[in-house]
């Protein structure tokens, strides 16, 4: 956020913090289905899946997944592991 949220911390500060809160990107019912992926080892904490997850939920969105993979790859990565195409294939193929 390259700023500390504090007493002291300008609005633009705060306003960046509330942003990196997955459960701020939550919108709901409206949204498509929604396949969560993240690898065990991934330097970004499982918790933002579950807590995005969680908040989708409580927003209205039913249709969701969430999974938890080995290793330590994030983002694009992540994707090219091994049959992980074909696993997104296929969800995606379930949810069509």
């Amino acid at each position: 956020a390259d700023c500390v949220p504090g007493d002291g911390a300008g609005r633009a500060c705060r306003a960046r913090w509330t942003d990196l809160s997955v459960s701020s990107h939550a919108s709901g019912a409206d949204d498509a289905p929604l396949l969560l992926i993240h690898s065990a080892g991934d330097f970004v904490p499982r918790t933002h899946s579950s807590e995005l997850a969680g908040a989708e939920r409580g927003a209205g969105l039913g249709d969701i997944t969430v999974r938890t993979v080995s290793g330590s790859a994030h983002g694009g990565p992540l994707l090219r592991g091994a049959g992980m195409a074909q696993s997104v294939l296929r969800w995606l193929r379930g949810h069509a």
